[in-house]
């Protein structure tokens, strides 16, 4: 009877971690799966109660503590996701990505886009602060198609692959057909100073 109740809050464990792993571009999914895994070999195959005990213990024991942080870190960064949804003097485009890049032929503008992440501060530092600022917005309005994506989240996870985007945030430059041409800041956060540069570089005239 004991053993059942192990293996079912061991398996309760798996699916939590599955889903976890599905939902949250983080590692603490692949971790709890190992916790857990762990635990479930461990009271399938060992011979030595006290060891199994042990160990079932200590692995389903860290498999929950990894969860709990998983999770706790999934509603925090959904809370904070809201914080990004306001308005900026930077008109970011709502359409797909494959619309912008129609849109930039049509309007012969270069495209910038800002990868960001929920859980980002200086992420948020740019849209609350810079983004805002109405000279940063007149430059890059007249300069690019502007867009911005959450890299855990819908289209944008596809395209920070596509642009192997490892921090955040991550501002490009791309032309019509997508390239690259610049990333700007590189490894550090952009100010105001250099976005305004930035759009008087590639500003068409």
């Amino acid at each position: 009877m004991f053993k059942k109740i192990v293996y079912g809050f061991l398996l309760i464990l798996l699916a939590l971690s599955v889903y976890l792993y599905i939902s949250v571009k983080q590692p603490y999914g692949i971790i709890a799966l190992g916790f857990v895994v762990a635990g479930l070999l461990s009271l399938a195959l060992l011979k030595i109660k006290w060891l199994k005990v042990g160990l079932v213990v200590v692995f389903s024991s860290g498999g929950l503590f990894v969860l709990s942080a998983g999770y706790y870190f999934m509603l925090e960064t959904n809370f904070k996701r809201e914080k990004f949804n306001i308005e900026t003097a930077v008109h970011f485009e709502k359409n797909s990505f494959e619309e912008a890049l129609a849109k930039s032929k049509e309007e012969n503008k270069y495209i910038f886009v800002d990868f960001y992440t929920g859980w980002c501060p200086p992420c948020l530092h740019m849209v609350q602060y810079i983004f805002t600022d109405d000279q940063v917005g007149d430059a890059m309005n007249e300069a690019f198609v502007n867009l911005k994506y959450d890299a855990e989240k819908g289209e944008g996870v596809e395209l920070a692959k596509r642009y192997n985007v490892r921090g955040y945030p991550t501002c490009l430059v791309l032309d019509s057909e997508g390239n690259v041409v610049e990333n700007v800041g590189r490894d550090r956060v952009p100010k105001k100073e250099d976005l305004i540069a930035v759009a008087k570089k590639y500003k068409r005239y």
